[in-house]
């Protein structure tokens, strides 16, 4: 996918302005990922797209689902345009491109249009055509293969359509096992990246991951190895009550068993417990490989167990999310559970690290390895195309190496083919709000947006200069800075304090203070400014005999 336009219809969405149609630029670059970065001061409205995107997928995914509830009614309040790409590589039933079709066209072109009290109306045209064909049937091809989020601070109002579609999957899965109906995992279409998948992802990366990728992650994270790892399976939800599984999430609890070192039950009724063990070597990972083929079949596997946790969750709260006021933020109004009582679990993960022969607990790794494990591995293992990445602050707690480093990486991890480097980068789009200046110096400037916010309004526009490949310096100066400086502030009015000292004084000696003063700060373009109005001071004194 590759987001082209955006407009919300009726009342303002937080900062974005209704009927203001805001547009992106597509300037597909052959040999890497062109990420469209957000950038601006805190406040500044740059995380309300993302917030947007959230929702408006969540709405539209929710409208095909078969057990919908009240959230999505076709008539909803809520009104959006949205234009946006995907790969020409789509069989959509029932629609005749206008004039001849070329399968030298890469993309299709898809305009989504819900006014507000309205049902939502699809139109699509190959890319560069000027006709649009309004789709009526199939309508659920022509959204992206999946949405996945992430947040490093905990951004509830990101957060929240996911957790809410979570409750609605749930609801699916549930009706699924009263009427029958199936539900394939691959219908499911929203993830969002928390501190549970984090484990997941790392998991499925080393066991099914190409090794030329995995060893861009070992490269930077020092992370080189799975070593076991368990997996506990319980039967009794929040009410004691015995869980009712969904036959489809029997499947695949059947393939794990059959990838498990050794496994067991004990207990009955209520009170059983299934444990699966996994000591990982080469065998391991080849019943793996057998079992789930890619990191994202076993990636979708956890995910989907994992939602089964929900039955931890009173009946009354599940309600409540299926159909929530707009007020309310998800998060707050579900209760934490022990871990340890939790319908599905993984735990007991030891890893290896480069250089090391000793087992470290994977919870024992930093929140930046953390962090670069859940993003980089996220986008590592997506291995379709038209996916949409929404990463909030991705790089919060990176060292400035990593920072310097993630979208190179971003890069290597997404390449189809490594035996033709640089070609072949997959069909997605990321979609970054960030504070780093490391990550805009990997961005060309058309991908490149400052978020201004005056009077609550938003306004994004690309900077006045080309960023790709610009100084860190300048990036910091012309994207976050009211005055350039390339030193902290405590230092900076340590300088403006000795600058002063140097304009009053009256005689050589009088100079003696700054000279003493700059000689505790370190080297910088500011403190050198200071020392050339210093040797002129001096010199001029001098030439006075004072």
């Amino acid at each position: 996918m590759k987001l082209l336009s955006l407009k919300v219809l009726g009342n303002d969405f937080r900062s974005i302005n209704a009927g203001k149609k805001y547009e992106f630029d597509f300037g597909e670059v052959a040999d890497r990922l062109s990420p469209k970065c957000f950038v601006g001061l805190n406040g500044s409205g740059k995380s309300n797209l993302l917030e947007l995107l959230a929702e408006l997928f969540f709405y539209l995914d929710g409208m095909h689902l078969k057990f919908k509830s009240k959230a999505f009614d076709a008539k909803a309040q809520f009104g959006f345009e949205i234009e946006y790409l995907l790969p020409f590589t789509y069989n959509i039933p029932g629609i005749k491109f206008d004039g001849k079709f070329s399968f030298g066209d890469k993309y299709v072109q898809v305009r989504v249009a819900k006014p507000v009290g309205e049902a939502p109306c699809y139109h699509v045209k190959p890319y560069g055509r000027s006709r649009y064909i309004k789709v009526d049937e199939n309508t659920q091809l022509l959204l992206p293969k999946r949405v996945i989020a992430y947040t490093s601070g905990g951004n509830e109002l990101l957060s929240n359509a996911f957790y809410k579609m979570r409750y609605h999957y749930f609801n699916e899965y549930e009706k699924m096992k009263d009427d029958g109906v199936e539900y394939a995992l691959d219908d499911s279409r929203m993830y969002f990246l928390d501190n549970n998948t984090n484990a997941f992802i790392s998991i499925a990366n080393l066991l099914l991951g190409e090794d030329d990728k995995l060893g861009h992650i070992e490269k930077l994270s020092g992370l080189r190895d799975l070593r076991s790892f368990r997996i506990t399976i319980r039967y009794r939800n929040y009410a004691r009550n015995e869980v009712k599984f969904p036959k489809r999430s029997l499947i695949p609890i059947d393939r794990l068993k059959q990838c498990a070192t050794s496994w067991y039950l004990k207990g009955e009724g209520i009170n059983r417990v299934l444990t699966m063990d996994y000591w990982v070597d080469n065998a391991t990972k080849e019943a793996f490989k057998n079992t789930f083929t890619t990191p994202f079949e076993l990636f979708k596997a956890f995910y989907e167990l994992d939602m089964l946790n929900v039955n931890m969750v009173p009946v009354a709260t599940r309600e409540l999310a299926l159909n929530p006021p707009k007020w309310l933020n998800l998060s707050d109004e579900i209760p934490s559970s022990d871990p340890s009582k939790r319908v599905f679990r993984i735990d007991k993960i030891n890893v290896l690290k480069k250089n090391s022969r000793k087992e470290l607990k994977y919870k024992s790794l930093s929140d930046g390895e953390h962090q670069f494990l859940q993003v980089v591995g996220a986008v590592m293992m997506m291995e379709e195309d038209n996916n949409v990445f929404l990463l909030d602050e991705p790089e919060t707690h990176y060292n400035p190496l990593w920072r310097s480093r993630l979208i190179s990486t971003l890069n290597k991890v997404s390449v189809k083919n490594f035996d033709e480097v640089g070609k072949g980068i997959r069909s997605q789009e990321i979609i970054i709000t960030t504070h780093s200046p490391f990550l805009l110096s990997d961005c060309n400037r058309s991908d490149v947006y400052i978020a201004t916010r005056n009077r609550g309004k938003l306004t994004i526009e690309h900077p006045n200069f080309e960023t790709f490949g610009a100084s860190v310096g300048q990036l910091m100066d012309c994207l976050f800075m009211e005055e350039p400086q390339s030193i902290a502030q405590m230092a900076k009015d340590e300088l403006d304090r000795i600058r002063k000292g140097i304009a009053k004084a009256k005689t050589v000696k009088a100079l003696e203070n700054a000279v003493n003063s700059l000689s505790n700060l370190g080297n910088s373009l500011e403190k050198l400014d200071v020392m050339y109005l210093l040797r002129t001071k001096d010199v001029k004194l001098r030439k006075n005999n004072v």
